[in-house]
C-alpha cells in the first residue's frame, strides 16, 4: 500500500516494503526514527526539481549516518532494516570508518556476520590504514577475528604506523588471538615504522604469555627498534621482572645499550626497579658502564634517591667516584638532589667531598644551592673546604645567600666563611643577598660587617633613603654605640651592595 509524503505542497507516493523474515521470526518494516523525508518515486533524475534533489541528498545522508550509528550501537534490527532499504554497506564517514570497521571494534559479531553476508569489503581500511581485522585485534574480539580470517582477511597488511594485526594483538594481550594469527602464518618478526616488533610490543605492555609464545616460535630476542631499545631494555624500563627473567634465561644480551648508551641495568636503576637490578647484576651486567653523558648505574640511582639500589651497587663493587661528562660524581648528584642517606653512605665509604665538576662546583656548593642544611652540616663535619669558589669565583656562602638559605648562611659564617670575598663580577655575599631580597640574611651579614669595621666619625650627615635594603644599610652604617656615622664602614658596605648612587651621595656629604 503506498504511503503519501508531502514536500512543497506536492504529494508523492512511496511503496512500503513488504513484510520480511529475519532471525526466525517475521517483522513488519519499521520506519527509522529521524528519516522524515521520502524518496520521490520517479526514476528520471532529470525531471527532479531542485527541492527533490535536496530531499534525496538529505535522505542519503541520514541513511548513511543511521547505518554507521546503528553499527556502532550494535542495533542489529536497525542495521538489517537499513540494508534492506538499500543503505550502502561500504560507505565511510569523515574518518574513513565503515559499518564493518565500527562493528569489529565494538565486538558486534552478529552485525559483522550480516555485513559479510551482504557482501561488504572486509579489507577496506580507514583513513589511517586500519583494517577491520586490525580493529578486531585491537579490541580483542576473537570470534570476529576468526570469521574475518576464515573468509580471507589480509593478516599481513599494515596501517600507516606499520602496525600489523599481530603487533596490535601483542599490545592487547590476548594470547588466543596471537596463537590464531601465528597459526595462520602471520610474520612474527615484522617491525612497525618505529622498529618495534611484536615481541617488543608484548614486552613493552608486560604480556608474559605472548612473550613466551613468540620466543618459542623463534622471535629475535636481541633485535632493536629505532631508539636502540631491545626487548630486555623495554622490560627493564617498565619493571616486568618475569619477562626479564625469561629473556635472560633465553640468553639475551644483558649489556646491549640503546642509542643513548643506556643499558638495561641503567634503565632499571633509572626507574628504581630493585627486583630487576638484582638479577641483572647476578647475571653479569656491567655496573660501571656509562651512557653517552658519562653517567653510570650508580649515578642514576643517586639522582633518584633509591638507597637500596645504591647499597646493592656499592656492595657489588661499583666505582663511587666516577664522574659524568660534566664532572658530576655520584656524591655531587646526591647532594644536588638532597638525598641525605645516600650522601652519608657515599662519604662513609670514601667518596671525595672536595672534588669539583666542570663548573667548579663542589658537593658543598651544590648543597648550598639546594638548601639542604643537614647535608651541609654533614659535609662541614667531615672537613670539606668551605671557602672553595667555583669557576666564576662564587663561594658556597655566596650561593647560599643568592638562594636565600638562611640556616646555611648562618652555619657557614659560624664556621668562618669569608663574607668579604667577591666573585668575578665583583659580587659579594652581601650584594647577592640584597639582590635576592632576603632581609634576614642581609641583616646577618651587615651585623657581621659592622662588627669588623666599627670606628667613629664626628659628623652625622642626613642621607637620602631609597629601597628597603638601602634603608637597612644606612641604618647599619649609623648604628654605632655613639650613633655616629661610621664612614669607613658605610662606604665599604655600600661598595659591597653595589649601591653606587648612595655611595656617591655619601661621599659628597662627607666632603661638604
Amino acid at each position: 500500500m503506498p504511503v503519501l509524503f508531502e514536500d512543497n505542497n506536492q504529494w508523492e507516493s512511496w511503496e512500503r516494503p513488504g513484510r520480511i523474515g529475519f532471525a526466525g521470526f517475521t517483522l513488519g518494516f519499521i520506519v527509522i526514527s529521524g528519516i522524515g523525508e521520502a524518496l520521490p518515486t520517479t526514476n528520471n533524475s532529470s525531471s527532479l526539481s531542485e527541492s527533490d534533489i535536496n530531499v534525496t541528498r538529505k535522505h542519503n545522508t541520514i541513511e548513511k549516518n543511521s547505518l554507521l550509528s546503528a553499527c556502532l550501537e550494535g542495533d542489529l534490527l536497525k542495521v538489517y532494516s537499513l540494508i534492506e532499504r538499500g543503505a550502502d554497506i561500504n560507505t565511510t564517514d569523515e574518518d574513513g570508518d565503515t559499518s564493518l570497521l565500527l562493528s569489529c571494534y565494538y565486538g558486534h559479531i552478529d552485525i559483522v556476520n550480516l555485513l559479510i553476508d551482504k557482501g561488504c569489503d572486509i579489507n577496506k581500511p580507514d583513513n589511517n590504514g586500519v583494517t577491520p581485522l586490525m580493529r578486531a585485534c585491537r579490541g580483542g574480539h576473537l570470534p570476529i577475528i576468526a570469521r574475518l580470517i576464515g573468509i580471507g582477511a589480509d593478516i599481513n597488511t599494515t596501517d600507516e604506523d606499520g602496525d600489523t594485526s599481530l603487533l596490535l594483538s601483542c599490545m592487547n594481550g590476548n594470547i588466543d588471538i596471537v596463537n590464531l594469527l601465528i597459526d595462520k602464518g602471520c610474520p612474527i618478526h615484522k617491525p612497525n615504522n618505529a622498529g618495534m616488533t611484536p615481541l617488543m610490543k608484548a614486552c613493552l605492555y608486560g604480556n608474559l604469555p605472548i612473550v613466551a609464545r613468540l620466543i618459542e616460535k623463534g622471535a629475535d630476542i636481541n633485535t632493536t627498534n629505532k631508539d636502540g631499545d631491545t626487548p630486555l631494555s623495554l622490560s627493564c624500563d617498565n619493571g616486568y621482572i618475569d619477562i626479564v627473567n625469561l629473556l635472560i634465561d633465553k640468553g639475551c644480551d644483558i649489556n646491549k645499550p640503546g642509542n643513548a648508551g643506556m643499558t638495561p641495568l641503567m634503565k632499571a636503576c633509572d626507574e628504581e626497579h630493585l627486583p630487576i637490578v638484582a638479577p641483572l647484576i647476578e647475571r653479569g651486567a656491567d655496573i660501571n658502564t656509562t651512557d653517552e653523558d658519562g653517567d653510570t648505574p650508580l649515578s642514576f640511582s643517586c639522582i633518584n634517591g633509591n638507597i637500596d639500589i645504591v647499597n646493592l651497587l656499592i656492595d657489588n663493587g661499583c666505582d663511587i667516584n666516577k664522574p659524568g661528562n660534566d664532572g658530576m660524581t655520584p656524591l655531587m648528584k646526591a647532594c644536588r638532589r638532597g638525598h641525605l642517606p645516600i650522601v652519608a653512605r657515599l662519604i662513609e665509604i670514601g667518596a671525595d667531598i672536595n672534588t669539583t665538576n666542570k663548573d667548579g662546583n663542589t658537593p658543598l656548593s651544590l648543597s648550598c644551592m639546594n638548601g639542604n642544611i643537614d647535608i651541609v652540616n654533614l659535609l662541614i663535619d667531615k672537613g670539606c673546604a668551605i671557602h672553595k669558589p667555583d669557576n666564576d669565583g662564587m663561594t658556597p656562602l655566596m650561593k647560599a645567600c643568592l638562594n636565600k638559605h638562611l640556616p646555611i648562611v648562618t652555619r657557614l659564617i659560624e664556621k668562618g666563611a669569608d663574607i668579604n670575598t667577591s666573585d668575578k663580577n665583583g659580587e659579594t655575599a652581601l650584594s647577592l643577598a640584597s639582590t635576592g631580597g632576603n632581609n634576614d640574611i642581609v641583616n646577618l651579614l651587615l651585623d657581621k660587617v659592622s662588627d669588623e669595621l666599627k670606628s667613629n666619625v664626628d659628623r652625622k650627615p642626613q642621607l637620602t633613603k631609597g629601597t628597603e635594603n638601602e634603608d637597612m644599610v644606612i641604618e647599619k652604617g649609623l648604628d654605632i654605640q655613639t650613633q655616629e656615622l661610621n664612614v669607613a664602614g658605610m662606604l665599604q658596605i655600600l661598595a659591597y651592595l653595589n649601591y653606587f648612587k648612595i655611595l656617591i651621595q655619601t661621599a659628597v656629604l662627607i666632603l661638604l
